[in-house]
């Protein structure tokens, strides 16, 4: 894929090209350059018919520019105002951020002492090293080997059925994938398989197929480029823990995670008070539910009494393998 990409896909630097241009824009562009080389090979006369053409299609083209701009911007303003009108404060503030706020946002010097991007990048090596490791390693230990038995039995009784992936259920999940997102390691954009041909797919078809049936990933899908991101902007960028790392994963293993999704999301149902990653639930949920259980019990004459849990690092620190155990159970 990134062969053919090379090949066929002109690469430009960030920024050139800007969202608004458009084949008009480029046609006009073209028609000041070559009345600006006839005036040049003239010797560049102030009047006459050549020098007036030129002001002409210079002025033109100055004001589409303009004009092309300027839609951009009421189309951002429009889109902004349909995401209030809609009550989806989320896109509203991504787009917002998008717009305003990324190039406000400049990489620190300096991290708990160290200067250098090679100290730099040891420190949060080791910073994020730490954070994926569980409190009690041992007892995470303990519960891997149970799931690995548990695993090797599954295998062995579902060796015999056949898993395929067809072609229609690889199309809709690439559906899903957004352009624009960052690379990982492999250099594999989300266009290269979003516009990737039909052979493509089919070979996609075969590898997940493959993968299903031996219970097996490749070990690059478990692979990914750490980025650290600040947890509040306003904090202290030169201490570690205001960091928060995203890891920018193989654009084939989202897909997969699609695939698997697509195959096995009805087994993956969870209680309906869990608000934290899920699709269409957030914070606004819980506290609505969690407001919404107080009027009630006051309207009765109940008191109400809370306990508010806050666990630090909690997503990473938790015993994955037993989670795993009670989903295989």
């Amino acid at each position: 894929m990134l062969s053919a990409a090379r090949q066929s896909v002109p690469a430009v630097k960030t920024g050139v090209q800007k969202h608004w241009w458009t084949p008009e824009l480029d046609s006009l562009k073209q028609e000041c350059i070559d009345i600006c080389h006839l005036w040049n090979q003239i010797d560049r006369p102030r009047r006459g018919v050549i020098n007036t053409e030129r002001l002409k299609r210079k002025f033109r083209y100055k004001i589409a520019v303009k004009e092309a701009a300027s839609s951009a911007d009421q189309a951002f303003s429009d889109k902004l105002l349909n995401h209030l009108g809609d009550k989806n404060h989320v896109e509203f503030w991504k787009s917002w951020h998008r717009r305003f706020c990324s190039n406000n946002i400049r990489p620190a010097s300096c991290i708990n002492g160290h200067h250098g991007d090679k100290d730099i990048l040891q420190e949060f090596t080791n910073y994020f090293e730490l954070v994926g490791q569980p409190n009690s390693v041992d007892a995470d230990l303990g519960y891997s080997e149970e799931v690995e038995k548990l695993l090797s039995d599954y295998a062995a009784l579902s060796s015999a059925q056949s898993v395929v992936v067809e072609l229609h259920d690889l199309q809709e999940c690439t559906s899903i994938l957004k352009p624009g997102k960052a690379v990982s390691f492999d250099g594999i954009y989300n266009e290269h398989i979003m516009y990737g041909c039909s052979h493509l797919f089919v070979i996609l078809c075969l590898l997940f197929s493959a993968l299903l049936r031996h219970g097996v990933v490749p070990s690059d899908f478990c692979v990914g480029i750490i980025i650290p991101l600040l947890k509040n902007k306003h904090g202290d960028h030169l201490n570690l823990d205001m960091y928060r790392g995203v890891t920018v994963a193989p654009a084939i293993s989202k897909l997969f995670e699609f695939i698997l999704l697509q195959l096995y999301g009805s087994y993956l149902g969870s209680d309906p008070l869990q608000f934290g990653f899920k699709k269409n639930s957030s914070c606004n949920s819980a506290l609505f539910t969690f407001t919404e259980a107080i009027k009630y019990c006051n309207n009765l004459g109940s008191k109400v009494f809370c306990a508010f849990l806050d666990a630090s690092k909690a997503f990473d620190k938790v015993l994955h393998n037993s989670l795993f155990l009670k989903l295989l159970k």
